[in-house]
């Protein structure tokens, strides 16, 4: 089963029910790391952009990947309704991440880890 099918019917759902990070966590982590406004964010298993969408405007850019093409639709809906303009969405597991996506000066994994692949092979 591809992590398409995984997800598929659900990113709705995820955007409505999923629990959301309190603001707090957001303000701490903004002041843990000295978030300026400059650099570049990289949010790995972004799904419906929770994160992504509300640390936009403590960076320069934000890369946010996700293997779920359903989930970036409903996050670049979320982003285009909240102004977020300096997103960029990719459809990318995250155990693809390779050198060419850049540095970054922050990577968040958010409620995500469970679905990625400890060993490097691919889940089917």
């Amino acid at each position: 089963m591809s992590a398409e099918d995984i997800f598929s019917g659900t990113a709705s759902y995820y955007a409505r029910y999923r629990p959301r990070i309190p603001q707090p966590a957001y303000d701490a982590s903004a002041s843990a790391f000295a978030l300026d406004g400059s650099g570049r964010l990289l949010d790995v298993g972004c799904g419906t952009g929770q994160v992504a969408v509300a640390l936009h405007d403590r960076f320069e850019q934000v890369a946010a990947i996700d293997v779920s093409a359903q989930m970036l639709n409903v996050a670049r809906e979320e982003a285009r309704l909240t102004g977020a303009t300096n997103i960029d969405w990719r459809e990318l597991p995250g155990e693809a991440i390779s050198a060419s996506l850049g540095t970054f000066r922050l990577v968040t994994c958010a409620d995500v880890l469970h679905w990625m692949d400890e060993d490097g092979s691919s889940r089917s």
